[in-house]
């Protein structure tokens, strides 16, 4: 059996994803209507990255039942400090 994801290890990770995920956006719309090929891969990492932060965040929820709603949403979802 694996071990799970410390809580820390989850905060790490969202707080990673999210910079990334920013990158890219910004990288796509740098790019725009200049390259379809380059755009498109730039919207396939995104999705990939959409979807770590989605089964993370459902992994998290079920690690932690006993943390507050609100603290666990922002890890994967919430604004940054």
């Amino acid at each position: 059996m694996a071990k799970k994801l410390s809580f820390e290890d989850h905060q790490e990770m969202g707080d990673a994803l999210y910079r990334m995920r920013n990158e890219l956006m910004e990288f796509r719309r740098k790019i725009g209507k200049k390259s379809s090929k380059h755009s498109r891969q730039l919207e396939q990492a995104l999705s990939k990255i959409e979807r770590a932060r989605c089964l993370l965040d459902n992994e998290l929820f079920a690690d932690f039942p006993e943390r507050e709603t609100n603290e666990l949403t922002r890890v994967y979802y919430g604004p940054r400090t």
